[in-house]
Order: C-alpha cells, then sequence, then structure tokens
C-alpha cells in the first residue's frame, strides 16, 4: 500500500469537515439575506416599581440606582463587549447620552411603551446591508459559534426578527447566550463563544440603534 493510498481517506475527511465548516448557515438562518431583518436594542432589565439603591456600581464608579442582576454589573464591569456607553440607557444612571424615555428618567417599568417579546425596545434598526445580514446569518448559523450556556439568565440586550413567517430571537451578552422565542433553535447549544459574542457586537455597534 503506497503512502498516497493510505493519506486519501484522511485527505477526504479534512476536506468533507471543510465543508461542512463553509456550508450554507442551518435554517432558518439560511433565509436571512434574502429577508427583511429588524434588530432591536432592549432593555435587558427592568427593575420592580419598589426598588431600592442598590450597593453595585455603575460603569466609572457611579452608584446604581436599583439593584441589578450579577450577570449585567459584571458584563458592564468587563467592557460589556466594548458597546457605546448608550448601551447602558434605560438604567436610570447619568450617563452622557441617556435623555428621553430612555434614560434617567425612566428606570421603572413602563406597561404602555413598545415591546419586542415582553423586553422594552429602546432602538431599532432595519438592517439592509446584504453582507451585513450574511454576516449575521453566518454567525447564527453555525453550530461551530456556540458552545454550552454557562449561565440561564436572559436578559437580552438585542432582538432580533427576521423572515416569513416571522423568526423572533434575544441575543443577551451579558448572560453569553442566545434564545429562539418563535422557532426550534437547530443546535445542541445555545452559549456565547466569546469571540461570537465580539463578532456580534461588532455588527450591531455599525446599527443606528444608539
Amino acid at each position: 500500500m503506497t503512502k498516497a493510498t493510505l493519506l486519501a481517506p484522511s485527505l477526504a475527511l479534512a476536506l468533507a469537515l471543510v465543508g461542512v465548516g463553509c456550508g450554507a448557515p442551518a435554517a432558518p438562518f439560511n433565509q436571512m439575506p434574502q429577508s427583511q431583518v429588524t434588530v432591536y436594542r432592549l432593555q435587558n432589565f427592568e427593575p420592580p416599581p419598589t426598588a431600592t439603591a442598590a450597593p453595585a456600581a455603575a460603569p466609572g464608579g457611579l452608584p446604581l440606582p436599583f439593584p441589578v442582576p450579577p450577570e449585567i454589573t459584571s458584563w458592564m464591569g468587563g467592557g460589556a463587549n466594548g458597546l457605546p456607553t448608550q448601551a447602558f440607557c434605560g438604567f436610570g444612571l447619568p450617563l452622557p447620552g441617556c435623555t428621553g424615555a430612555a434614560g434617567p428618567a425612566a428606570p421603572a417599568p413602563a406597561a404602555n411603551v413598545p415591546r419586542f417579546q415582553n423586553f422594552r425596545i429602546l432602538g431599532q434598526a432595519q438592517m439592509s446591508d446584504e453582507s451585513s445580514k450574511e454576516q449575521l446569518a453566518k454567525i447564527l448559523g453555525r453550530e461551530g459559534n456556540f458552545e454550552n450556556p454557562s449561565s440561564t439568565c436572559m436578559y437580552p440586550e438585542y432582538g432580533v426578527s427576521f423572515g416569513v413567517p416571522t423568526n423572533d430571537m434575544l441575543i443577551s451578552l451579558s448572560c453569553h447566550r442566545v434564545e429562539a422565542r418563535s422557532f426550534a433553535w437547530p443546535f445542541g447549544a445555545n452559549g456565547l463563544k466569546s469571540d461570537t459574542q465580539e463578532k456580534l457586537a461588532e455588527l450591531f455597534k455599525a446599527l443606528p440603534l444608539y
């Protein structure tokens, strides 16, 4: 048996694996590049009306006006994936750029405000650029971008809606996981790997959400 014969099965296996990694995104994400894609910036946590001041602090040492889940404070303290300061609007913090309904004046739950999957919408944008939609489809539609989640919390900073019928999902960078709300999640794991999380944050930062 020649060396070439011995190498043939290994080469075939390698090519097959490459083909899997470079294939089309899993359904329903394979329809994303041809669909209307709406991205929502969400208030990931709303305090109860009776919330009192908490001992924790926001980035820059500012005191939080109410108790905030540790997953969120840890994410904020770790740089929040480089998101702009406005990502923290809605927490009632005196931060630059936080004004109006999403700013310090409205930290408590509000019943009559626009919501996506029961989370308050702070901003929304259509992802119209086809290359951006293809990139998002590749991030969300590849099993290798996910791992077993490290937590079960869901405090989503973003929501994504696309396709017909509508496919809705939540993305929580603070909880390091995603959650399908109107379709079956195609993979065995839904935890965000660190590089997957960074790619999503960079993609969303380019949208007029803040």
